[in-house]
Order: structure tokens, then C-alpha cells, then sequence
């Protein structure tokens, strides 16, 4: 059999370099840009009746930006469907352009198998709208703060909640936590040895209890309790399996916002299927292990 010649080397492609009309192209846009940033203000004037909190959606963003543009600006927002295993995501692009330069950000969602009351088109629409929400988010840097906790902004009467120590008894004024606070990690690890709570401990890079710093309180609590829970069941060693927490609060910026896309009606059935009555006071209150929980049950 004849072998072929081998293709011929393909000379290397000449690189353009960037000349200063590019580059001062591209810092007007950049300052261009800032102005926007600096100027787009996004109140959150949606509310969710039933679970009383307070929302900006996607549409809300366009509405305010599309009068901060200039003549020779544009925003323009596109979808990709991208598949990793079985799952399909929603990959949103937010694009700025400004004199024939353009900044962009993606946002990802992933589509739900089902959700109640929905059909298949507005699955996807809910999606993509999220997306799209987050990748706006990134580009014009808008501060999305706890959706739960506008009421007190307003000087609302925030609703009723359970009685817990205040984060203040837990912190000496060095930022580490007390004595007292210390005592309560350890009671929280029941069934858990010395040894086995300062492995978890460590895990935040402390080696002793009295150098923890107040701000890591919570979330060492919460690895605590779930070792304690898991030793409990299984009767044996459970410490390794434990990973290094995330941020609680992100976490409850994340269930809030995918809480917010479903319409009440869906959103009052799936409160109700997890044993939720008050639904400000549970966002506000959760622990990262009860925010963990309903994370999973939300993709």
C-alpha cells in the first residue's frame, strides 16, 4: 500500500499587534462602562406575596440600563445550551459594545427534570431568564444583596423568629471567640471525641479552639453537627469524609435566588412539602446544613 507524503508544514500565523488607537478604543469603553456601573441603580420592586420577600428580575435590569446607553452603545444578551453528562445548562452572554469594542459576561443555569405547575417551554424560559440575570449581574456589577432581609431597609416589623445566642457573646475583642463559645463547639460534637473536633477544627487551618476567629463560628458549628450526625448513625469513623463547608451566606443568596424564579403557587407547594411555614423567618435563621438540604432538593 502506497504511503502518502506527510502534509507540509503550515507556516506560523502572523499575530497583529494592538496598536494605540486600539488600545485607547479600549479604555474608553472600560471608562464608558463604569459610567454605567456607576450610574444603574436596580431597586427591587418585585415581591413574592407569599414568601414576602423582595426581587429584581431580569427585565427590571434592561428597563433601567436601556436609558444610560449611549448613541453608539449597545447591550445585546444570547443563549447556548451546553450538555455535561445528563444534565443541559443555560449559558447566558451580556454583551457591551461601545464603538466597535465589546465586553462581556456569562451567567449559568441548569434546567430543572420537572417542577410543578410548569411546562417544558417555560422551564426553559425561567432558565434562561436566570442566566441571563446573572450574567447582567457580572457585567454591570450589580450589588445583589440578601433578598430575605429588605423588610428591615424599610423599616418594616421583621417577622417572629426562635431565640438564638447573639454572634456578638461569641466574639472577644480581638475578633476570636470567647471562652463560653469554644465550650459550645465542644458540647455540639456529642458523641464526638477531642481528637476528632480538632481534626474538623483544623480543617479551617486552626490548630486550637482559642484562636478561631468569630466570623468562622458558624460554619465550623455546622461541620460539627453533621460529623456528630453522621457518627451517630453509622457507629464509626466519619471525620475524613468531611469537607471544608462553603460560605452560608453565598449559599443563601443562591436558594433565594432560584426561590424567586417560581411562581407562588409553586413556590407556596414546595414550602409546604418541606415542612416551611414562615418563609422569611427560615431563610433569615437556616443553618448551612438546613440551606445544604433545600439546595439539593432545588436542582
Amino acid at each position: 500500500m502506497e504511503k502518502k507524503p506527510p502534509a507540509p508544514l503550515q507556516p506560523p500565523q502572523k499575530v497583529t499587534p494592538i496598536n494605540q488607537q486600539q488600545k485607547n478604543a479600549a479604555r474608553e469603553t472600560f471608562l464608558e462602562l463604569a459610567k454605567i456601573q456607576k450610574a444603574l441603580h436596580v431597586p427591587k420592586d418585585q415581591k413574592n406575596d407569599y414568601g414576602g420577600y423582595k426581587y429584581r428580575s431580569c427585565e427590571d435590569i434592561l428597563v433601567a440600563v436601556k436609558p444610560l446607553l449611549g448613541e453608539n452603545q449597545t447591550l445585546t444578551l444570547s443563549d447556548d445550551l451546553i450538555q455535561a453528562n445528563d444534565r443541559f445548562y443555560i449559558k447566558a452572554t451580556a454583551s457591551f459594545s461601545h464603538n466597535g469594542v465589546m465586553l462581556s459576561t456569562i451567567g449559568f443555569s441548569r434546567e430543572p427534570d420537572t417542577k410543578k405547575g410548569m411546562d417544558t417551554c417555560q422551564l426553559a424560559l425561567t432558565c434562561s431568564s436566570y442566566a441571563r440575570k446573572q450574567a447582567l449581574n457580572g457585567l454591570f456589577c450589580i450589588d445583589d444583596s440578601k433578598d430575605t432581609l429588605d423588610h428591615e431597609d424599610k423599616g418594616e416589623k421583621p417577622a417572629k423568629t426562635s431565640k438564638k445566642p447573639p454572634a456578638a457573646k461569641r466574639a472577644n475583642g480581638n475578633g476570636l471567640i470567647t471562652k463560653a463559645a469554644a465550650e459550645e463547639l465542644f458540647k455540639m460534637g456529642g458523641k464526638l471525641t477531642v481528637p476528632e473536633l480538632k481534626v474538623i477544627i483544623k480543617k479551617w487551618g486552626y490548630e486550637f479552639s482559642k484562636d478561631i476567629k468569630a466570623k468562622d463560628f458558624q460554619v465550623i458549628a455546622d461541620a460539627i453537627k453533621v460529623a456528630a450526625l453522621a457518627k451517630g448513625k453509622t457507629g464509626g469513623e466519619v471525620i475524613d469524609d468531611i469537607p471544608v463547608q462553603e460560605d452560608p451566606e453565598k449559599l443563601r443568596h443562591s436558594v433565594a435566588d432560584r426561590l424567586e424564579e417560581m411562581k407562588a403557587k409553586d413556590l407556596k407547594a414546595f414550602l409546604k412539602d418541606n415542612g416551611i411555614e414562615d418563609y422569611t423567618s427560615f431563610m433569615k435563621n437556616a443553618n448551612l446544613t438546613q440551606l445544604q438540604e433545600l439546595d439539593g432538593k432545588l436542582k
